[in-house]
């Protein structure tokens, strides 16, 4: 289960919790790409959203509309 830690890091744990930290917001932008933001994250007050870091990782960082590393394009498999 994906999670938000203490560190505002992205963190996989082996058990959903139903932690506000486990909970995610799909916001659809215009472009039909989505913001995907943690409800919450521990000790942290700022609203982060998901970023792409290179082409196989993520972290959190303020949403940035320019940039494309926090626009996520979701396909049927």
């Amino acid at each position: 289960t994906l999670t938000a830690n203490d560190d505002a890091e992205l963190v996989v744990l082996p058990n959903f919790t139903g932690g506000s930290e486990q909970l995610w917001r799909f916001d659809g932008l215009a472009d039909g790409s989505w913001r995907i933001i943690p409800k919450a994250i521990p000790n942290v007050k700022t609203a982060l959203a998901l970023s792409a870091v290179g082409g196989s990782f993520a972290s959190f960082a303020r949403f940035d509309a320019r940039s494309e590393k926090q626009r996520w394009l979701l396909k049927t498999p």
